[in-house]
């Protein structure tokens, strides 16, 4: 096993898990880990003016804790459009449903977008 960063310890190399470990300090390790993460988010969420069209669905696929979807939402907060996250792993799923659980237009599916019976429809934005 070996300590991949504070609070994720019992990680082995090419065998990674987005367990309950991982999903309690993931949004502070992946802004350590991949370089300009919340600059990406950032610009996703300033793209996404020119696509979100109004009684749509926006998507975020790989939505881990719901973090990147939320800077979407916030920018289209006055606008009819639903917002769906998917995301393979109960415990991200579970943190990104905490989220939002104020939020009456987000919703999430816990599954595999590759091998599963997930539909993508009315889409945006995936």
């Amino acid at each position: 096993m070996n300590k991949i960063d504070e609070g994720i310890i019992n990680q082995e190399k090419a065998n990674w898990k987005f367990n309950q470990e991982v999903t309690k300090v993931f949004d502070s390790h992946v802004r350590k880990s991949v370089p300009m993460y919340d600059e990406f988010h950032s610009m996703i969420a300033d793209l996404s003016q020119w696509f979100a069209e109004e009684g749509t669905n926006i998507y975020d696929v790989g939505t881990s804790t719901g973090e990147g979807l939320k800077n979407i939402v916030d920018i289209h907060k006055n606008k009819n459009i639903n917002f769906i996250g998917i995301d393979e792993s109960k415990d991200m799923f579970n943190e990104a449903k905490n989220r939002f659980k104020d939020y009456s237009n987000v919703s999430f599916i816990n599954g595999d977008i590759s091998n599963s019976d997930i539909v993508i429809n009315n889409a945006s934005i995936i």
